[in-house]
């Protein structure tokens, strides 16, 4: 009766995100409130499973502080200008530059930190340019999770399969930072025809519309930069010298100094920073994990795993090209993150130990790949579209979808074939 409650209730959860009659926190929030009135979980076995995401929830809310505390120091209206000057007039060198500025920022930071990065600057950089910020916006998401397979720690469902099979940083660039490079190049190859409006499209360049000059508040703006920056050399010292400080700790840490300095440097007191941080996001992650372990708990998700285990022993390629294609189907419906939590014990359960690095890149790459389909499908997708809302503008589910499915199809075919190919 439960493993029913809980496929319903998940069934209702996606059919109201697709359908867009209420924000996709909302939802999540209801749902999770269902499945403990409908006795699946108690209240504090719901807050058990949510745990599981505080490694998510920290990566994500400290990389949204520094962020924040970064807006009022210009920089975004400086990138912005800087955009609009590159662009030249041309709406492919609009898109191109959009991608790469954002996959560089991915291979570095978690991938919807640099949404965050430069989700703020594309709004009024549309604007200008008589541009719908929606195709932008998605355009950010997806560029942001095909650059976030290019390190381990580009991705939050990437570090967390990389934890789960023991793959070092080192060890990440040498066998699947290559995925990165394959997903970026399909992306861009696809941009004439999934943004076909905005590529072969004219802009106004007209020195009278190229936004003004912000001078950066360099006595604040540097050291919140420098924060950056130990942040990301402590993301990629950590694995490499061993040292104990997981990615959730060090941006956690970031944050606390950020927002020491934005007091110090006036630029918005504590309250003022939180307030602007996208709690809807945050809230959405923390429920699906719920909803994911009430399909763990109930075994459905075991269920459905379990037909892949037979056939992992005799044809270990096939099954990792079957767990890549599987994976990246339910990624299209399931938030990426907590289905790779919930897979995760699945792999460590089956499968010789010389195996374990195969079917793990296959769910790494499935559920990262996956979740470009739909914009419930990934981290960076989600912070995409509440950060639209903050800004007054709502990105449809199926204005997604028909951007991102054919994005996800061709980037899974590429990397798949590849994956064959550089197996054999």
């Amino acid at each position: 009766m439960h493993a029913w409650i809980a496929s319903l209730t998940f069934l209702s959860f996606i059919l109201l995100i697709v359908s867009n009659s209420l924000s996709p926190a909302v939802v999540a929030l209801a749902c999770t409130l269902v499945l403990i009135y409908g006795g699946v979980f108690t209240l504090s076995q719901a807050a058990a499973e949510m745990t599981a995401a505080y490694s998510t929830l920290a990566l994500l809310l400290g990389a949204m502080v520094v962020v924040r505390t970064l807006q009022p120091t210009g920089i975004f209206h400086r990138l912005a200008r800087l955009m609009f000057i590159a662009a030249k007039g041309r709406g492919s060198r609009l898109l191109l530059g959009i991608t790469l500025t954002t996959v560089a920022l991915s291979a570095m930071l978690p991938n919807a930190t640099a949404v965050l990065v430069l989700g703020p600057v594309l709004v009024p950089l549309a604007e200008e340019l008589d541009l719908r910020p929606e195709p932008l916006l998605i355009l950010l998401a997806l560029a942001a999770n095909s650059g976030g397979l290019l390190t381990m720690v580009g991705d939050p469902a990437t570090y967390l399969v990389s934890q789960a099979a023991g793959i070092g940083f080192v060890t990440y660039l040498y066998h699947l930072s290559w995925t990165g490079i394959a997903a970026t190049l399909v992306l861009i190859a696809l941009l004439p025809w999934c943004w076909r409006e905005i590529w072969s499209r004219q802009l106004p360049c007209r020195a009278e519309q190229v936004p003004a000059k912000v001078q950066l508040v360099w006595h604040s703006f540097l050291p919140i930069i420098a924060i950056g920056s130990g942040m990301l050399a402590f993301f990629v010292a950590a694995e490499l010298l061993h040292v104990p400080f997981a990615p959730d700790l060090v941006a956690l840490s970031g944050a606390a100094a950020a927002l020491a300095l934005a007091e110090r440097f006036k630029l918005g007191s504590v309250a003022d920073v939180l307030r602007d941080i996208d709690w809807s996001t945050l809230i959405f992650f923390a429920c699906t994990f719920i909803l994911i372990g009430a399909l763990e708990q109930t075994g459905v998700v075991g269920s459905v795993a379990g037909m892949l285990a037979a056939s992992i022993h005799s044809h270990p390629q096939a099954a990792a090209t079957l767990l890549l294609c599987g994976t990246a189907l339910l990624s299209s419906v399931f938030p990426n993150i907590p289905l790779m939590a919930a897979l995760i014990p699945l792999i460590q359960a089956i499968g010789p130990v010389e195996e374990h690095l195969m079917l793990y890149s296959g769910l790494l790459l499935g559920g990262t790949l996956g979740g470009n389909a739909t914009m419930i499908g990934a981290s960076a997708n989600m912070v995409a579209v509440g950060l639209a809302r903050q800004h007054g503008v709502i990105i449809l589910f199926r204005s997604f979808f028909r951007h991102g499915l054919p994005v996800c199809l061709a980037q899974v075919a590429v990397v798949g074939i590849l994956q064959i190919l550089t197996a054999g």
